[in-house]
């Protein structure tokens, strides 16, 4: 018998240190995110209903229904965020897209209150819905607002950082910072921009804008940063912000325009670096940084032929 407790003792311990390191990952992974989900849906539902009366005091009856079900409100949202993934991304390498996530739990949540609220069940009193439509509709709205806070807070505050500090530089007229022109605003040139702009490594660069051939994309943002125009603009931009450095980013066209968009660079006062195709770097063995300086190679177009004297 000893032997037995013995071991029930031990599969007791085990089973203990099990579910001490499971609740640790759970609060360490999502632990934050639940509890401020919680806060922010509290907060948001009762900004909303007093919202809809205007900053007034809303009616007692509104406000016991908001005592009654706001923990039905809580646990809909969660449930709904848990439903679109919310819980089980790494929010922290999130970029613009993951947020279309949040819009899914926004109306997985939202429209099923509506659609309780105007149950009779649900009702406190036989003729008054427990809570306004527009109570809910705007409480959901502050939610999701609430969510994106959360998730993207460490890249808000680094890019306001980024921004406070590039200001200080500039009236203080002092600035390091690489002046950078991207030729073409494709996926490449998106992707490099908001690595350049995001990541540690890129705050020595200071984009400054991009250009582009395709002229429905000029006069639009992207990322922030303005489309200029098109190559036959290059030189005078360079000239006309003090460009740095040019980065070509550009691998979807033909040698023969890549090497006249080459050409044109080399007649700016800038360096020119480019940034490697990343189906090439996947094709080979040896690691490529972000960028990379001109070579022979990007003259020619293709691989220099070698002769074996």
């Amino acid at each position: 018998m000893s032997y037995n407790g013995l071991g029930n003792n031990s599969y007791n311990v085990n089973m203990i240190n099990k579910l001490w390191k499971f609740l640790l990952r759970f609060v360490r992974r999502t632990g934050l995110y639940l509890l401020g989900d919680i806060l922010i849906v509290v907060i948001a539902y009762r900004v909303a209903l007093t919202g809809r009366f205007a900053g007034a005091s809303p009616d007692v009856h509104y406000l016991n229904a908001w005592n009654t079900y706001i923990l039905v409100i809580v646990l809909v949202h969660l449930v709904a965020n848990h439903w679109a993934g919310m819980y089980s991304r790494l929010w922290r390498f999130a970029s613009a897209p993951d947020a279309l996530i949040i819009v899914q739990s926004w109306l997985a949540a939202t429209l099923p209150l509506m659609l309780l609220d105007m149950l009779p069940v649900a009702r406190l009193e036989p003729t008054i819905r427990p809570l306004p439509l527009s109570a809910l509709a705007l409480g959901g709205f502050l939610s999701s607002a609430g969510f994106t806070i959360l998730r993207y807070r460490t890249r808000l505050l680094v890019s306001l950082i980024f921004r406070l500090k590039s200001v200080g530089r500039k009236s203080k007229g002092i600035d390091n910072t690489v002046r950078t022109l991207i030729v073409g605003a494709g996926e490449t040139g998106q992707s490099l921009s908001w690595q350049l702009q995001n990541r540690a490594g890129g705050r020595a660069y200071q984009v400054l804008g991009f250009i582009d051939d395709d002229v429905d994309k000029h006069g639009f943002n992207v990322h922030g940063i303005p489309i200029l125009g098109d190559r036959s603009k290059l030189v005078e931009l360079v000239v006309l912000h003090n460009v740095d450095l040019i980065v070509l980013a550009i691998h979807a066209i033909g040698g023969e325009q890549f090497r006249e968009i080459l050409s044109i660079c080399q007649n700016a006062p800038a360096r020119i670096q480019i940034v490697p195709d990343v189906f090439e770097a996947l094709s080979t063995s040896a690691s490529q940084s972000l960028l990379r300086d001109v070579t022979v190679d990007d003259f020619l177009g293709r691989t220099p032929t070698e002769i074996d004297l």
